[in-house]
């Protein structure tokens, strides 16, 4: 028995070791070869040195002059971010390939891609000026048959309408059921992540209306409905693959509105649910911010509002933060169910972080840990806030009066 424990160990060491030991390939002088890769083990990103095209929208047949090489993805933020580009890359792929499938992300915020001079994807519509291009974000996977050992890409960008330009998130290539199962996997956690966050938002809107008017129960379940409400109008835009002539801008307009209210209302829920634990001064200090930028969002147009999310970025950091802060005081005092808010919280942190720093390029998003991470944090608060409800939490809780304040006075 022990010697068939070691001999799988063993065997599954094997197999994880020459996974990561496979270099995967990466794009140089804008050819990218992937002759030697596997892509029965994953599929890989179009990362490396791309031709662009500046100021030009270059069809696949055309070769003009201007180009320079470019590492992708490239986002124009650090330069103009309103313009048109094309981007040109041939993909060398071995000739028993006979059907690969492309993973597009979101691009901003509108494009164009051909494969061998024929249009496989594309989104709103492309064009040299603001009046007649028209943005759209639909995350797809498109599977194409494959007929030559060299592919050429050539995708077109424009921007018109967003702070940034380009694209954040790397074009991925690979099998066409990798692809798609994973795509059905993130659509899946989506789905029960709206489909839980409906549920718990409902639920307790009736314990409030029928059987509790504890405002902590109601500051929840507008929490859960807000963010239920967000996870389809971001990431991968869910409302949009069911309706895709929804209009772009009040599509970001949702996204970006949801975040602010997301933590308004985070801030009000922990605040009710440990209302002895809470400075009062500096919750509203931290609140009220987020329904200005809920005002600027409604009246300013996308490419104004957009360039804010940085500096709102900071606030939420801080809204977190004391967060946290209210939570370790329940601990302190040992409030019940404050076990499950450090858990949820925790989760939470950890979900705000991964968005933050794939947001900024410093890894590729995946959906599938993202909305995961949600689920639990939601599922975790929700557990808390029923301990906080039950008829027992008076008791348990060491007191109801004594402060962290009193705490350290009396030190």
């Amino acid at each position: 028995m022990v010697k068939k424990v070691m001999a799988t160990l063993v065997l599954l060491s094997v197999y994880f070791v020459s996974v990561v030991a496979q270099s995967k390939p990466i794009a140089l002088n804008g050819i990218f070869d992937s002759r030697s890769y596997n892509f029965q083990q994953s599929p890989v990103s179009l990362n490396g040195q791309w031709y662009i095209y500046a100021d030009q929208l270059v069809t696949p047949f055309e070769k003009p002059e201007g180009s320079i090489l470019v590492n992708f993805p490239h986002r124009w933020n650090k330069e103009s971010s309103q313009g048109i580009a094309t981007y040109k890359l041939s993909v060398i792929v071995n000739r028993d390939q006979k059907n690969l499938a492309v993973d597009i992300p979101q691009l901003y915020c509108a494009y164009n891609l051909w494969i061998n001079g024929v249009l496989i994807a594309k989104n709103g519509l492309v064009s040299s000026s603001r009046r007649t291009t028209q943005p759209q974000w639909l995350p797809q996977v498109v599977s194409f048959p494959v007929t030559k050992d060299t592919l050429q890409f050539t995708l077109q960008i424009a921007n018109f309408h967003h702070s940034i330009g380009g694209i954040k998130n790397p074009i991925r290539l690979g099998l066409p059921e990798d692809l798609l199962n994973q795509q059905s996997k993130a659509y899946l956690v989506n789905m029960i992540l709206l489909g839980v966050l409906t549920f718990l938002g409902l639920f307790f809107i009736i314990i409030y209306v029928f059987v509790k008017r504890e405002k902590a129960a109601l500051y929840f379940a507008m929490l859960c409905l807000t963010w239920g409400l967000r996870s389809i109008f971001s990431e991968q835009y869910l409302a949009i693959h069911w309706m895709p002539w929804f209009d772009w801008e009040l599509t970001l307009k949702i996204e970006y509105i949801t975040l602010y209210f997301t933590m308004a209302l985070a801030i009000q829920f922990i605040a009710k649910l440990y209302v002895f634990d809470t400075n009062l001064l500096i919750k509203k200090i931290l609140l009220y911010p987020n329904y200005i930028f809920v005002f600027l969002t409604m009246a300013t147009p996308a490419v104004v509002y957009t360039n804010l999310l940085n500096i709102y970025l900071t606030l939420a950091g801080a809204v977190l933060l004391c967060i946290v802060i209210i939570i370790l005081r329940a601990m302190l005092f040992e409030r019940y169910g404050a076990w499950f808010s450090v858990s949820g919280i925790m989760a939470l942190a950890v979900a705000f972080s991964y968005n933050y720093l794939s947001y900024q390029g410093v890894f590729d998003f995946s959906p599938f840990t993202f909305y995961t991470l949600y689920l639990c944090c939601f599922f975790l608060l929700a557990l808390a806030l029923a301990y906080q409800l039950s008829p027992t939490a008076k008791s348990k809780n060491v007191s109801e009066t004594l402060t962290f304040d009193d705490y350290v006075m009396n030190k």
